[in-house]
């Protein structure tokens, strides 16, 4: 804009008489200055912190008073007895233990499945225009061990996805 027409236009401008604020102007800034808007800003301030504080507070108290998980081992007492284990002695109507270095010692039995679920399958074109149906799979192993002198069972699963392809003949 060119200096003289700048000039012109404010000098327009000033001369035109000035608009007061509108009534509905009037009345928003009023609301939101009386006593019950501010009464109201309070509350909900208030009620905001009182929630923040009351986090705060249960926060601090999970971090000075954890609750022990379940299968947690307890703290040891600073007072507890510690006794040594002594091998019983045979008497009567008690028979001694078998020494488990001279029993013959069998070996643990495996017990092992395996398992498959069809998940999706789609027809694939390859290179050489021959088409192959590709599956995949959810395959899902078991296998566990079986101590029967130790009394002890171990047990795992393991689960899997699997794609295999195939050729797809028309015929």
């Amino acid at each position: 804009m060119i200096p003289e027409d700048q000039e012109r236009l404010e000098s327009l401008l000033r001369r035109q008489p000035l608009r007061g604020p509108s009534a509905e102007l009037d009345r928003r800034l009023a609301g939101l200055w009386s006593l019950k808007a501010r009464a109201r800003w309070r509350l909900v301030a208030a009620a905001a912190l009182a929630a923040s504080l009351a986090v705060a507070a249960g926060l601090m108290l999970m971090l000075a008073y954890r609750i022990p998980r379940e299968g947690a081992l307890p703290k040891p007492q600073e007072r507890a007895l510690i006794v040594e284990p002594q091998p019983v002695v045979p008497g009567p109507g008690v028979e001694p233990a078998p020494d488990l270095a001279s029993a013959r010692r069998e070996p643990p039995i495996q017990i092992e499945r395996v398992w498959s679920t069809p998940v999706a399958s789609q027809v694939v074109m390859m290179d050489d225009a021959s088409p192959v149906l590709q599956e995949r799979r959810q395959v899902t192993r078991e296998v566990r061990w079986v101590d029967e002198q130790a009394r002890v069972t171990i047990e795992w699963t393991i689960s899997d996805e699997q794609t295999a392809a195939v050729p797809w003949d028309y015929q």
